[in-house]
């Protein structure tokens, strides 16, 4: 029994394999282009772990084509994950669940672009929050001066962190209330130019709905924008981040 994966994100390499095992053109080429994001060749199959291969995988919600002795196994890799369990597989795909688990090519390394530069998530990154407002939940009124917040990001950096959030108008449950533009300028943008001189490696995320804002910490040293409504709030808020590469 043999497990060859074939191309991803092309159809090519199965139309080509199922060509090969005398499928008409035409049947190849739908079957091909209904495939998802993973596939693989498997060969040497007996009619036992054919029929088993079919009613498993098809449980699972995986896309089988199959001849004599051959099958095409299809399927995203959260649903061949669960298809690679040894241990759980009707007893005669056990190798055939474990030969394709091993086939499994590893994820690509997760990237989070950002006007800095891309930030990698192959590893855990961790968040700092930093609320300049009196009424955040958490820490309100703690870090609301520019020396209080200059402070609090030393110890966040030191802590581990390498991205840090800076906001300046809560958006606490129930409670929270707006804040005038020019004040929530005047509470963020001093205290992430600060933080961008004291950490110039560090990524800034500016907690903002309002583009102005978004754009004048982008001025000063941000690189994300989080905002909290998805662009829903402030129509220009996705323009302002995308000129910004953020």
């Amino acid at each position: 029994m043999n497990v060859v994966p074939l191309a991803t994100h092309s159809p090519r390499a199965l139309r080509e394999t199922l060509r090969a095992h005398g499928w008409e053109a035409g049947p190849a080429e739908v079957a091909a282009g209904s495939t998802q994001q993973l596939r693989f060749h498997l060969t040497g199959l007996d009619e036992s772990a054919l029929e088993a291969l079919v009613r498993y995988a098809g449980h699972l919600g995986l896309e089988v084509h199959t001849g004599a002795g051959w099958a095409v196994l299809a399927g995203t890799r959260w649903r061949l994950g669960s298809f690679a369990r040894p241990w759980s597989a009707p007893e005669p795909l056990a190798e055939v669940a474990l030969q394709v688990g091993l086939a499994i090519p590893p994820e690509e390394p997760s990237t989070w672009l950002t006007a800095q530069g891309p930030l990698q998530l192959d590893e855990p990154v961790l968040v700092g929050i930093l609320n300049v407002t009196p009424d955040s939940f958490s820490d309100g009124g703690r870090y609301a001066t520019p020396d209080s917040a200059r402070a609090h990001a030393d110890r966040l950096v030191a802590a581990g962190a390498r991205v840090l959030d800076v906001g300046g108008e809560s958006t606490r449950p129930g409670r929270s209330e707006p804040v005038p533009e020019d004040e929530e300028l005047r509470r963020v943008v001093p205290v992430i130019r600060a933080i961008a001189a004291d950490h110039p490696g560090l990524v800034l995320s500016v907690d903002t709905v309002k583009s102005a804002v978004a754009r004048a910490a982008f001025d000063a040293g941000a690189a994300v924008v989080n905002d909290v409504t998805a662009f829903r709030f402030d129509p220009a808020m996705a323009e302002i981040a995308a000129a910004a590469k953020a």
